[in-house]
């Protein structure tokens, strides 16, 4: 299934990439992958950022040290697998109280 799937996404423009995975995958055409990937940064932007595994990460994980300028509970996609929004409540209130110029995504509690 792999291989197909690879094959797919090859005839599409498109390379398929696993996350975080321990197994070795190379032979069946699926790439280890990296959500903060510094090889992409390079072409993509032209920045110089570090090669450095994000010793925070899982083992297999093949990230390179970042930092994360988000906030948990502010998306409103309500995607049922996702980490970041523990309360789509909570994110629907958050955005309702979101500032565009302010400094920070969500006001600061007023305690």
């Amino acid at each position: 299934m792999m291989r197909f799937m690879a094959s797919v996404a090859r005839e599409s423009g498109m390379a398929l990439s696993s996350c975080a995975q321990e197994r070795d995958l190379t032979a069946h055409g699926v790439s280890p992958g990296k959500c903060i990937d510094d090889s992409l940064i390079r072409r993509t932007f032209g920045l110089m950022v570090s090669r450095k595994k994000d010793p925070s990460q899982r083992r297999a994980c093949g990230c390179v040290v970042s930092r994360d300028i988000g906030m948990y509970d502010t998306c409103l996609y309500g995607c049922i697998y996702c980490y970041a929004t523990t309360s789509f409540a909570r994110a629907k209130e958050n955005h309702r109280r979101h500032d565009p110029e302010a400094p920070s995504l969500i006001p600061r509690s007023s305690s």
